[in-house]
């Protein structure tokens, strides 16, 4: 009966999951697409080297616009009936700001590393991550609570 049971929770959990991933991967899919559009539009131009090296010079651009171009920014004004600002951006993309710790640094690279991945790549590698760490954890269990500890 409790096989049972662990089944259908199983075979729920999992519809779930599979349900929430693919409605996920398509609402990803169509706003991916909107934003290609918009890429596409702006790769036309015949000044778009400049415009995408400033997009990558400056990471953040809508903290900088709310930085320098909010109602009360010294570097907000109106001319003409329409407001503008003076924008500070980069020209060139700054340093990348170092990483501090050792843990940091090995999340860090860990993220970067799983970006490349693709989606069935990372749904592979954790379905063997699982039974990797199954079999690890039924080797310690059948050990006993403190056993294995002391054949280290």
């Amino acid at each position: 009966m409790q096989l049972l049971v662990g089944a259908n929770l199983f075979a729920v959990f999992a519809l779930v999951a599979l349900l929430a991933g693919g409605v996920g991967y398509w609402i990803g899919r169509s706003n991916l697409a909107a934003i290609d559009q918009q890429w596409q539009a702006l790769a036309g131009r015949a000044d778009a080297p400049t415009w995408f090296s400033l997009a990558a010079s400056n990471s953040d651009l809508a903290a900088t616009l709310r930085g320098a171009c909010g109602p009360s920014a010294p570097s907000a004004f109106v001319e003409g009936g329409s407001r503008a600002c003076r924008v500070p951006l980069w020209i060139d993309a700054p340093a990348a700001p170092a990483v501090a710790g050792t843990v940091a640094g090995v999340y860090s690279s860990a993220l970067d590393w799983l970006n490349g991945w693709s989606p069935l790549m990372l749904v592979g590698g954790g379905l063997l991550a699982g039974l990797l760490l199954r079999r690890v954890f039924k080797l310690v269990v059948k050990t006993g609570p403190i056993a294995w500890l002391l054949d280290l």
